[in-house]
């Protein structure tokens, strides 16, 4: 019988060595009475360098504060879940962990010890604060834009990303113009060009035509668009940027205007001089 439990118990602890979480024992004032290999490869020490000292001595000091709480309200409560904290590697790196665990009691119900496991989680955090860094660039770079910016899914033509000048051109707040259908921002006598132009995008690759955006107060505001194809993962969408050409649509009336003038006093200057002529 002894020898079969002192099998299972190697057993045992062969599985919890060989766990791919980090594991941890800690009795009532906050001391170490267990750990398993991942642990120690995690943190870089040996077992003879760990075992009974204080685990908030692998803290570091503007951590300790935070960890007597957390640890006082462990015991409180029982159990832990999700619990941040900066741990101390030996040579001296900072490593982001998040702790899981729970309180083991004796027979009266008393404080026997803790068992929690712990996921480095340092790598995956740097990468999402670069991603985040990313993103904001992304959206410092749309809102710098001097037109308007869109992204739409295709084919169903869903607004999923734009800029801020699109909401200032159009009027139209944020939560109204998600997932807008693209053909919503245009005449129904536009509706079939700009079709066709989104198909030759995604066709040919690229497109620009020009079309008039119609606004919130129904306002018909003269943009010159492109739209081009782009593939994310296994999603087709259709990006683009417009811009505005109301003043350059304005000037071209006017000199159209100055044009037909000029040639209508021509035409009148002549017959004044023919008739001066013939007099």
């Amino acid at each position: 019988q002894v020898a079969g439990l002192t099998r299972e118990n190697a057993a045992l602890r062969q599985l919890v060595d060989g766990a791919p979480v980090s594991y941890q024992s800690l009795k009532d004032q906050g001391c170490i009475t267990a750990v398993n290999q991942t642990w120690l490869d995690t943190l870089g020490y040996e077992a003879n360098e760990v075992i009974g000292r204080p685990f908030s001595s692998f803290l570091p000091q503007a951590s300790q504060a935070q960890y007597q709480e957390a640890f006082a309200r462990f015991k409180a409560q029982g159990a832990i879940k999700g619990v941040e904290m900066v741990l101390v590697h030996k040579d001296g790196r900072p490593l982001l962990v998040t702790f899981e665990g729970k309180i083991l009691y004796d027979e009266h119900g008393k404080f026997f010890c803790t068992h929690c496991i712990f996921i480095n989680i340092t790598v995956r955090r740097q990468a999402e604060e670069r991603l985040l860094q990313e993103q904001q660039f992304v959206i410092t770079l749309l809102g710098s834009l001097p037109g308007i910016f869109y992204l739409y899914t295709y084919p169903d033509l869903r607004l999923v990303r734009w800029n801020t000048n699109l909401e200032l051109f159009s009027g139209y707040n944020a939560s109204e113009i998600k997932d807008r259908w693209l053909l919503d921002w245009f005449y129904p006598a536009q509706r079939e060009t700009v079709s066709a132009a989104v198909d030759a995008a995604i066709t040919l690759g690229r497109k620009t035509i020009e079309a008039d955006l119609l606004t919130k107060d129904g306002r018909r505001l003269p943009f010159l668009l492109t739209g081009a194809r782009v593939d994310i993962g296994n999603q087709v969408f259709l990006m683009g940027v417009g811009i505005d050409i109301s003043a350059q649509r304005a000037i071209a009336q006017e000199l159209s205007l100055s044009q037909f003038v000029v040639e209508h006093l021509s035409d009148e200057a002549y017959w004044v001089a023919e008739d001066a002529r013939l007099l």
